[in-house]
């Protein structure tokens, strides 16, 4: 009985398999249909080849878009020499237009160059390549032995520059760090010296004498800031938050009123020395 029954469910296995003529009938309909896959992919292979051998062709090999290092007009660069720059850059003999727009030009001008703020690059087809750069400016000179000199802009960003430093205030009284160099940030907290020299950059306003010089009153910017005019007068001078703030505060812009009053009164002839620790007054000394 055993051997009856399997010989039954063999049978009834090879019921349910597809025929041969199924099979066949299935590729069938299957082929066509890869046929036309197969025919569109190549078709999309070859107009992608076309159009970037076009491209090539066109743009890349077309005389038309070269252009000449004498075409190449670089504007803003008050610093850096427009013959430095085309040397760095290969840009001192004949470049393609498109190529020299869509390259890393502008991103290593930004990035390798400390100075440079901002960069653009624009192509005038068949006639200039016009290169804008903005040059960051000094705001102080950092004290010390740097060689060579090294200068901190508005936003903090550390760099060198080749124009004479005896014209800028110094900001010392602190270490830079081992790793800081030209490029590098100034600590955050260092910052409310960045932030008074701006805001007294306006002596008709404010100090009446240009800023020589923004020391630490002692090892944390907290402890308050001694600032030294041109004429020899010495302000000391702190503020709630100096050192976490992130902006010009109220806090600070009053005691440089207050500060300014003070100098510009009769009372403040022939003194030397202003303490405005407090919020609310100034004291004198000689």
């Amino acid at each position: 009985m055993d051997s009856l029954n399997t010989i039954r469910e063999r049978k009834t296995k090879k019921t349910h398999r597809k025929p041969a003529n199924a099979i066949v009938v299935w590729w069938l309909g299957i082929v066509p249909r890869l046929s036309f896959f197969l025919a569109g992919l190549l078709g999309v292979l070859l107009c992608l080849g076309l159009f970037f051998g076009f491209r090539s062709c066109y743009y890349k090999r077309n005389p038309h878009f070269m252009v000449a290092p004498q075409a190449i007009n670089i504007m803003g660069n008050a610093t850096i020499s427009r013959a430095y720059i085309l040397e760095c850059f290969g840009m001192n003999q004949p470049r393609n237009g498109y190529e020299l727009v869509t390259s890393d030009i502008v991103e290593r001008l930004q990035t390798q160059m400390p100075l440079v703020k901002n960069v653009q690059m624009t192509y005038v087809q068949g006639d200039r390549v016009d290169l804008w750069v903005e040059e960051r400016m000094p705001l102080a000179r950092i004290a010390g032995d740097n060689r060579p000199p090294l200068f901190v802009d508005e936003e903090g960003v550390i760099f060198t520059f080749a124009r004479s430093s005896g014209n800028y205030p110094e900001i010392g009284g602190f270490d830079l760090p081992e790793e800081m160099m030209p490029g590098s940030r100034l600590p955050e907290q260092l910052h409310c010296m960045l932030r008074l020299l701006l805001t007294v950059s306006n002596t008709a306003e404010y100090f009446n004498s240009a800023v020589k010089r923004v020391m630490l009153l002692g090892l944390d910017p907290d402890d308050g800031l001694v600032v030294t005019l041109v004429d020899g007068r010495k302000i000391t001078i702190a503020w709630e938050n100096m050192s976490t703030e992130t902006e010009t505060s109220e806090a600070m812009l009053q005691r440089i009123r207050n500060v300014s009053i003070v100098l510009k009164s009769n009372a403040a002839r022939g003194l030397k020395h202003f303490n405005a620790m407090a919020a609310d007054r100034v004291t004198m000394s000689e």
